[in-house]
């Protein structure tokens, strides 16, 4: 797609390939199919990044898969061979995590909401609007190479979340098995909490990434707030924090999820009145492990709330593996 650049270049190189910033430098891989736009991104990232070029989506999936030091990739939506969308749809459904955890941020030049709405539920991280400016441009690249630079330094398999600074869905998929089956061998009670905040997508694309990431930032000062040592709170969604609460029953869990609803809408994360927010709690029997799906049920029932009452909490009761049922009645 054809795009307006801050800038006229004096010569245009015909080709893609890398721009040469030394080994050291972080890798930004940027995708569009005008000549103009990518030698502009080229001039303007090259001084703090090493920028690999592509013509079209096919070229940056090559990148991709072939080159680990890709940390930032920004595409076109509207290109031959493969368009962002389908770009989009390969990189989430990649089977190795260095691909699927990639930042993409989509280049659009002033698309329809709904497109950036489909954009944005395939994947995009962020969104920036041609004609670019270099100062935006080399924002949006070192943020977002930062916050991958902190989720690799995160430990060893990633265990916090940048935005949040909670702990990551790989760590936290982790534990919540080793809390069950600690629950299971001792004999205790064991409670898993579930909470969403409402219209978090379309505050996102109204009011943009760094406005939606401070709110998720906010978000997770206070649930880190409300918890205890030895429970393990982390970001598994968009806008959704788990938390597995040991040694805790139904009067607990209880508590803790008033306790946390009422802080939450306190704050009025997003401003004015706040973003509506839903929990769902649940005290699974340790003996089933099915963990992933008592997740599972407490993202349905979290949509649900906020589908049919627009937030409030949920609590559901435990069931057998084999069975299948819903929750109790939402709870304004």
């Amino acid at each position: 797609m054809q795009g307006g650049a801050p800038s006229s270049p004096q010569g245009i190189p015909g080709g893609v390939g890398v721009a040469n910033q030394g080994a050291d430098a972080a890798r930004v891989l940027l995708i569009d199919d005008s000549k103009l736009i990518r030698f502009s991104a080229q001039k303007i990232l090259g001084s703090d990044f090493e920028v690999v070029l592509a013509e079209d989506g096919e070229d940056g999936w090559a990148n991709i898969e072939s080159d680990p030091g890709i940390g930032v990739v920004f595409t076109d939506l509207s290109m031959p061979n493969l368009d962002g969308f389908g770009l989009l749809e390969r990189v989430r459904g990649s089977a190795d995590s260095r691909i699927r955890d990639l930042p993409v941020i989509v280049v659009t030049s002033g698309e329809e909401v709904q497109t950036r709405q489909k954009a944005f539920d395939l994947g995009a991280t962020d969104f920036i609007t041609k004609p670019f400016d270099s100062v935006n441009l080399l924002a949006r690249a070192r943020a977002h190479a930062s916050r991958r630079a902190g989720a690799d330094a995160g430990g060893e398999d990633g265990a916090t979340d940048p935005v949040t600074t909670l702990r990551s869905k790989p760590f936290f998929l982790e534990q919540i098995h080793r809390d069950r089956a600690l629950a299971a061998r001792h004999g205790h009670e064991w409670a898993v909490l579930f909470v969403e905040l409402a219209q978090f997508r379309e505050f996102f694309l109204k009011h943009g990434k760094d406005r939606a990431y401070e709110v998720l930032g906010d978000m997770g000062r206070i649930v880190r707030r409300q918890v205890r040592e030895e429970d393990t709170a982390a970001r598994v969604g968009l806008s959704q924090i788990a938390l597995s609460v040991p040694m805790t029953g139904e009067s607990g869990i209880g508590v803790l999820a008033q306790r946390l609803h009422r802080a939450l809408a306190r704050a009025q994360l997003g401003g004015g009145n706040g973003l509506p927010v839903a929990l769902a709690a649940m005290v699974p029997d340790p003996a089933d492990k099915a963990v992933e799906r008592h997740l599972q049920r407490l993202g349905r029932a979290t949509a649900n709330v906020i589908g049919e009452h627009g937030g409030g909490m949920v609590r559901l009761r435990p069931r057998p593996a084999a069975q299948s049922g819903q929750g109790v009645a939402a709870q304004r």
